[in-house]
């Protein structure tokens, strides 16, 4: 039994590392392949779920179409493929694999995916809210900073110029004690963007996500003040 536990944790390591290895490989691409896995929670056709992906403002700057997006996510384990019949069912391959031609697009009206729960898990991992934490507390004394860029950035669009402009001043790119010479405002832009919680749709701005995330970190700050 502790063998059989064992090769199962290893197996679950190894399809997590695949999985996240496969999204990270492709940076521009990120922020969507997340997005999806986040989506499929339950099960989402193919029509609805390229639709979807399309309206996303990520999706501007992509250089693959809605369906190679999607595989890539079956591919490495994030995403279950299932069947969307006729009769309003769902079905799983196994349910599907030994009808022929004919009787498949008879009885089969679209494709349709559902989150593994190997995607489950690496969607929660790398959130927004999991990375800009994990960012936030790596260096304390750059948290006004950040929230400053956000703040800025929340209900317009901002060009390179103007978040350089807004920072060129701040004392934190002189004195932060990790670099031995002066930080350029583009590594506080780059670190958000990482995270997800800031996007470019002809500027950055703040994702719906980013702003939730930014509502809840000023009211945590506003009552620790208070307690205080």
């Amino acid at each position: 039994m502790e063998v059989e536990t064992a090769n199962h944790g290893q197996c679950q390591e190894e399809s997590l590392f695949e999985l996240a290895s496969a999204i990270h490989k492709s940076p521009l691409h990120r922020e969507i392949l997340l997005r999806i896995l986040t989506t499929c929670s339950e099960p989402k056709a193919m029509s609805a779920l390229e639709k979807e992906i399309a309206s996303w403002p990520e999706f501007a700057t992509a250089v693959h179409d809605q369906a190679w997006l999607i595989e890539c996510m079956v591919e490495h384990g994030g995403l279950e493929r299932l069947y969307l019949g006729i009769d309003g069912d769902v079905y799983g391959k196994e349910q599907v694999e030994d009808l022929c031609e004919d009787d498949f697009f008879a009885e089969i009206e679209d494709e349709a995916f559902l989150t593994t729960e190997i995607g489950r898990m690496v969607a929660e991992e790398y959130s927004p809210r999991v990375r800009l934490t994990k960012l936030l507390e790596q260096v304390p004394a750059r948290l006004e900073t950040y929230l400053k860029v956000l703040d800025y950035v929340k209900e317009t669009p901002r060009q390179y110029t103007e978040l350089h402009n807004l920072l060129k001043d701040n004392p934190i790119l002189v004195l932060d004690p990790f670099y031995q010479d002066k930080i350029q405002p583009s590594v506080f832009i780059d670190k958000l963007e990482q995270t997800g919680v800031i996007q470019w749709n002809n500027g950055w701005k703040l994702s719906q996500e980013g702003n939730d995330i930014l509502t809840e970190i000023k009211q945590s700050l506003t009552a620790q003040v208070t307690e205080e």
